[in-house]
């Protein structure tokens, strides 16, 4: 099941999202291996990113979070730095799993296509959705060594045991610290 997100604003959505995935929203903790994280999987907390995200330097990816419905239609939520080019992509622009920077900077398989994205440093978020193309991704929204997330998501609380996974850190775990964090962030 995907976590509804109808009448939410942009940021409630995303908080619901990560409280309801066990994802750690504010820190950031390598003590794992993404390795199988960055292949070919329909799971989430894997690599991928904009098909459009490459440079004659380099090229980019990320995590692809989380699944989410909206109007009958299922997303994937990830970050507007991975989905939508940092606000410069375009709606229907490719995504793909795993994201060029784990596929040798050529396209691999894609599935999905970029949605919709808050703007970076309106609402202090930093998130987007890309629709799912049918059958490319797990439809139960299985997160990689975390399972499937719960619908209702929980309430956050200083103590609560949370996990995360991603495409560089692969499985991460820790203890809230605060309900209150905020980290700045500088995008180039």
């Amino acid at each position: 099941m995907s976590a509804p997100i109808e009448g939410r604003s942009p940021v409630r959505k995303f908080l619901l999202s990560a409280v309801c995935a066990g994802l750690f929203v504010g820190l950031v903790l390598a003590d794992g291996s993404g390795a199988n994280h960055q292949v070919r999987t329909t799971s989430f907390g894997s690599s991928g990113g904009n098909a459009n995200d490459i440079t004659h330097a380099f090229c980019c990816g990320g995590t692809l979070g989380s699944l989410v419905t909206k109007g009958g239609t299922q997303y994937i939520l990830s970050n507007n730095h991975v989905l939508a080019r940092v606000d410069q992509a375009a709606v229907g622009e490719d995504i793909t799993q795993p994201g060029l920077i784990d596929n040798g900077c050529s396209v691999a398989t894609v599935v999905a296509d970029f949605s919709q994205a808050v703007p970076l440093g309106t609402q202090n978020v930093d998130a987007a959705l890309a629709a799912v193309r049918s059958g490319l991704m797990i439809n139960t929204g299985k997160i990689l060594d975390i399972g499937i997330p719960c619908a209702t998501p929980g309430t956050p609380r200083v103590g609560l045991s949370v996990a995360k996974t991603g495409r560089t850190t692969g499985y991460t775990h820790a203890l809230l610290g605060s309900i209150t964090y905020f980290a700045g962030m500088l995008y180039y």
